[in-house]
């Protein structure tokens, strides 16, 4: 089993206190979905081993997506500009079915949401910088996703 903390649109109002730095080393990995280069940064300066990161609009980012593999689960990870997510999640539905995966994690709405359709799983942990981020656990090929609201 790997758990996994996923963030996004942080903004750079990342701060590692010891609430945050426990969160981060009790995981097996980080996913930083875009929209705060600096936080992504700093965490892979403290969290090299376990960062996967993508950037966002307000990165500069121009990769529209990246395929992950963490045990037996293939993992679509994007921030979602570029699959135009605020117009809702078709486009980032088509690509998961024609990449073959059974997760989407994407931010960019700051919206969090958990959709499933049959076997895949479209997650966006909203933003950081509001006190959301997603508690994803992976086993096997099976995928859990909590939406956490610091504080709540």
């Amino acid at each position: 089993m790997t758990t996994c903390i996923v963030l996004s649109d942080s903004h750079n109002t990342l701060r590692i206190d010891q609430a945050t730095a426990e969160l981060f080393e009790h995981a097996d990995k980080i996913l930083h979905l875009g929209d705060g280069r600096r936080d992504a940064e700093q965490l892979r300066a403290l969290y090299s081993d376990k960062l996967i990161s993508i950037e966002g609009n307000c990165d500069g980012g121009t990769e529209a997506f990246r395929i992950v593999e963490i045990e037996d689960a293939r993992i679509l990870i994007t921030h979602g500009h570029m699959l135009r997510v605020k117009s809702g999640t078709e486009t980032l539905h088509a690509e998961c079915l024609a990449q073959g995966v059974s997760c989407g994690l994407y931010g960019h709405t700051h919206r969090p949401a958990v959709e499933t359709y049959g076997n895949l799983k479209l997650i966006n942990p909203g933003a950081w910088k509001d006190g959301c981020y997603c508690y994803l656990t992976v086993a096997g090929n099976r995928i859990l996703a909590r939406n956490v609201i610091k504080g709540k």
